[in-house]
């Protein structure tokens, strides 16, 4: 198929040269679907970051990888990546329907990073599948940036990022 995704059928006595009692039950197709590779951030506080990496379609995810980019952001819109980014390969293959909980601690290199965040980046932005390597069902779902609360964020930042929030909501 062109998306990617494909479908096998095996077939006996495909002639119907041998006498059967039921001749339905000759074939038997197997499709094998997209995988579609997401990731949601469950804890983040300066230097700690708990995250899930997810494959909600319906096909194995190869090798997974996710890149870590600081942002710094004039506005909410106006993101720039600064600093150097990390690259985590995620060391199992995602069936359909499971996830992995990844810890700062479990990836080389992450705690140090987050300790080193430029002065000028709030966020982190996630990529999964950042080169595009990985046929997917839904490739719109692969990024997401998410904000770093530091001692020195302030309500007025909070507000600005957030429409939903209000400064009397403080």
């Amino acid at each position: 198929r062109l998306d990617g995704s494909s479908r096998m059928q095996v077939v006996v006595d495909s002639g119907n040269t041998v006498l059967e009692i039921d001749e339905r039950n000759n074939s038997f197709t197997v499709e094998r679907g997209l995988p579609d590779l997401s990731m949601s951030v469950l804890r983040l506080s300066n230097p700690d970051l708990v995250f899930r990496l997810s494959n909600q379609g319906g096909g194995s995810g190869e090798e997974s990888v996710v890149r870590l980019e600081w942002m710094a952001c004039s506005s909410v819109r106006d993101c720039s990546a600064v600093g150097t980014p990390l690259t985590y390969v995620h060391p199992e293959i995602l069936l359909p329907g499971i996830s992995a909980v990844i810890h700062s601690t479990d990836v080389a290199g992450l705690q140090s990073w987050l300790e080193q965040r430029p002065s000028e980046a709030r966020h982190i932005r996630f990529t999964v599948d950042p080169d595009e390597n990985i046929a997917e069902s839904d490739g719109e779902n692969n990024i997401i940036q998410e904000r770093v609360l530091t001692q020195e964020t302030t309500a007025e930042e909070l507000v600005e990022e957030d429409e939903e929030v209000l400064p009397q909501d403080l």
